[in-house]
């Protein structure tokens, strides 16, 4: 049992757990009625996608300004000065 593990009572790591995940310092649930706790494992497939998706959303912005660029002094843009009155 954890609470032996702890030296301290059921009552007393439960609440504890408890202000641990309530601040976000442990990905975990408790169920109260059997006295159990189950970590919660990050989704490592979700986030790699979601890191790839922002990569590629990198990648296609930085090639664009790339192209822009190249055809700017490709054609030799030059950009007028606007007069002020």
């Amino acid at each position: 049992m954890m609470a032996n593990a702890f030296k301290t009572s059921v009552t007393r790591l439960e609440k504890e757990l408890e202000a641990l995940i309530t601040n976000d310092q442990i990905q975990a649930r408790i169920d109260s009625h059997n006295k159990i706790l189950y970590a919660r494992h990050a989704d490592q497939r979700n986030a790699t996608f979601q890191r790839v998706l922002q990569t590629g959303s990198e990648f296609e912005r930085d090639f664009r300004a790339m192209l822009l660029r190249s055809n700017i002094i490709k054609y030799e843009y030059h950009q007028k000065q606007l007069r002020r009155t």
